[in-house]
C-alpha cells in the first residue's frame, strides 16, 4: 500500500448510481414522448385518384345534317377551334335546295312573338276574370261573417229569453203558449244562425277553388310557354345549322364548329365514312362553360367519401410545384361502379376556382386537362396504424357468420 492509498488492480463494472438513474429516467421519457404521440399525433388519410376537367352542362355535339360520305376530317382531337371552323366536309348526293326548309323555320319564327303575346292574354284575361270572382266572393264572406256574429248575438239573447219564459212558466207565471214563442224564435234563430255557418264555408271552398283554378292556369301557362320555347329553340338550331351549310356545286357539304371551344372527341377520324343523318361526328366543350372535375375513384376508401368534401387538385398543366394546388368541393358520387374494373366509381367536384394565375395573369383551365386529386376522409392516430395488423389478424381468425334468430 502506498503513501497515497490504496492501488486499484482494475477499473470499476458497474457504472454510477447517478448515471444508471438519469438513464432509466431518459428511457421512461423516451417511452412516454413515443406512447404519447402514438396516441396524440393524428395523421391525416386521404383517397388519391385521378381526374380531368368535363363542361357541367356537358359539350355540344356535332352531327352530320345529310347522309353522304365523309371526304375532309380537318380537325383533331384536343384542337381549339373557333366558331364556324369548318371541322368536317360530307359529299352528299341527297343534298338539295334548303332554301324552302329555310324559308318554313324564317316563317316560324316569326311569328313566335305573336303567339307568346296571345297566349299571354289568354291567360291576362282568365286571371283577371279569376280575381274578379275572387273579390266577389270575400266581400260575400266578410258580410257572411258580420251576418254570422249578429246572428249568434240574437240567438244567444233568444236563448236567454227563452230560459226566462220557460221558467215564469214553471213557476205558472205565464202560459204554455207564451212560453213556447220565445223557443220557437230561438230555435228560428239557430237554424238561421247554421245557415249563414254553411253559407261561409261554401264561400271559403269557393275561395279555395279559385285559388287553385289560379294556380293551376298558371302552371299550365308556364308550360305552353315552355313547350313554345323549345319548339321554337329547336327551329332556330335547326335553321342555324342550315344557314351555316356551306354546299358547292358538287354536291358537298361543309360542316362548321358550332361554337368557339376545344375538340374533346371525334367520333369519325378518317375521311370514307359514310354517315347518316344525326349521326355523331364529334363533341365539343365551348369556350367559357363553366368546368368540374371527373374523380376515377377506387373502391379503397369509397365508403368514406361523401358530398361537400374538400378536394385538393395538383394539375399536369399546371405543376402545383410552382403554381400550387387547386381546390374543389366534392359534389356528386357515382351509386353504381362503371364498366371498369380498375376505375369502379366516378364523382363531380365542383372548382373554386375556374382560372389559374400564371405570371400574374389568369389562365382559363380547359376542358381535357387532368392531373391528381385527393380528398381528406378522415384521421387516424399513429396508434391506430400500429395495431391494424393485429386487428386484420383477429378479424381473420375470429370472424365467424352470424347465426338467424331462434336458430340452433
Amino acid at each position: 500500500m502506498s503513501a497515497k492509498g490504496p492501488d486499484t488492480p482494475f477499473l470499476a463494472t458497474a457504472p454510477p448510481a447517478w448515471a444508471a438513474r438519469a438513464l432509466a429516467w431518459l428511457l421512461l421519457a423516451l417511452f412516454a414522448v413515443g406512447s404519447t404521440t402514438l396516441v396524440l399525433v393524428r395523421v391525416p388519410e386521404r383517397v388519391v385518384t385521378p381526374f380531368v376537367l368535363v363542361a357541367v352542362e356537358g359539350v355540344s355535339p356535332v352531327r352530320a345534317l345529310h347522309r353522304g360520305t365523309v371526304t375532309v376530317v380537318a380537325v383533331s382531337d384536343t384542337q381549339v377551334i373557333e366558331a364556324g371552323t369548318t371541322m368536317f366536309v360530307v359529299r352528299s348526293d341527297a343534298v338539295a335546295d334548303r332554301s324552302t326548309e329555310r324559308d318554313m323555320l324564317a316563317t316560324s319564327l316569326s311569328g313566335r312573338e305573336a303567339r307568346i303575346g296571345n297566349e299571354q292574354q289568354r291567360y291576362s284575361h282568365q286571371r283577371r276574370a279569376d280575381e274578379q270572382e275572387a273579390e266577389g266572393l270575400a266581400r260575400r264572406l266578410s258580410a257572411l261573417n258580420a251576418r254570422a256574429v249578429i246572428a249568434e248575438r240574437q240567438a244567444v239573447l233568444a236563448r236567454e229569453v227563452a230560459r226566462r219564459e220557460q221558467r215564469s212558466h214553471e213557476e205558472g207565471l205565464t202560459s204554455w203558449v207564451e212560453a213556447s214563442r220565445p223557443r220557437l224564435e230561438s230555435d228560428r234563430l239557430e237554424a238561421e244562425l247554421e245557415g249563414i255557418k254553411g253559407e261561409i264555408a261554401e264561400a271559403s271552398a269557393a275561395v279555395a277553388g279559385i285559388r287553385y283554378r289560379m294556380a293551376s292556369s298558371r302552371a299550365a301557362f308556364d308550360e305552353v310557354i315552355r313547350g313554345v320555347t323549345e319548339e321554337f329553340d329547336r327551329a332556330r338550331t335547326r335553321k342555324d345549322a342550315l344557314d351555316g351549310e356551306a354546299s358547292s356545286t358538287g354536291g358537298t357539304l361543309a360542316v362548321a364548329a358550332p361554337c368557339a371551344g376545344t375538340v374533346v372527341r371525334l367520333a369519325v377520324r378518317s375521311p370514307g365514312v359514310v354517315v347518316t343523318e344525326s349521326d355523331l361526328l364529334a363533341e365539343i366543350a365551348c369556350r367559357g362553360v363553366a368546368l368540374q372535375a371527373e374523380l376515377l375513384v377506387p373502391q379503397r376508401g369509397f365508403a368514406r367519401l361523401q358530398p361537400g368534401q374538400t378536394v385538393t387538385l395538383r394539375y399536369d398543366a399546371f405543376p402545383h410545384e410552382r403554381y400550387g394546388v387547386r381546390f374543389a368541393t366534392l359534389g356528386w358520387i357515382s351509386p353504381a361502379s362503371t364498366v371498369s374494373e380498375d376505375v369502379p366509381f366516378r364523382a363531380l367536384a365542383h372548382l373554386d376556382e375556374q382560372a389559374v394565375p400564371v405570371d400574374g395573369a389568369p389562365r382559363d383551365v380547359l376542358p381535357g386537362m387532368g392531373g391528381q386529386a385527393s380528398i381528406l376522409i378522415g384521421r387516424r392516430t399513429l396508434l391506430s396504424y400500429v395495431l391494424e395488423p393485429v386487428r386484420a389478424l383477429r378479424n381473420a381468425t375470429v370472424a365467424e357468420r352470424p347465426r338467424p334468430e331462434g336458430g340452433p
